[in-house]
């Protein structure tokens, strides 16, 4: 998915993940698995929509809850890195990464 539609598919995506992950959340405790990949998918449908402030807080989520050690400490390295970054539409209509501040 490029171009404006596409992004726009993707903030809907995240949207629908975020508010299933909610559900998941209150009736099933934070550490479920659905609920888990819930937020891991809301936050990179929001990447992938250029919304780098609404899935910073999906994926650290993700992180936090992650029963498996290994997986936590190989996502926060990469959640630290996402939230030294934002998201720029390219030309072509797709999202280069650069760092902030630039």
């Amino acid at each position: 998915m490029t171009g404006r539609r596409g992004r726009g598919e993707y903030g809907r995506a995240g949207k629908l993940f975020e508010e299933a992950g909610n559900v998941f959340r209150r009736y099933l405790g934070a550490a479920d698995r659905d609920a888990l990949d819930c937020a891991y998918q809301a936050g990179h449908a929001y990447a992938q929509a250029g919304k780098p402030d609404k899935a910073i807080p999906q994926l650290r989520y993700y992180v936090l809850n992650a029963a498996d050690p290994l997986v936590r400490k190989s996502d926060l390295s990469r959640a630290r890195v996402l939230s030294r970054r934002r998201f720029v539409p390219s030309a072509s209509g797709r999202l280069r990464v650069s760092r902030l501040g630039r």
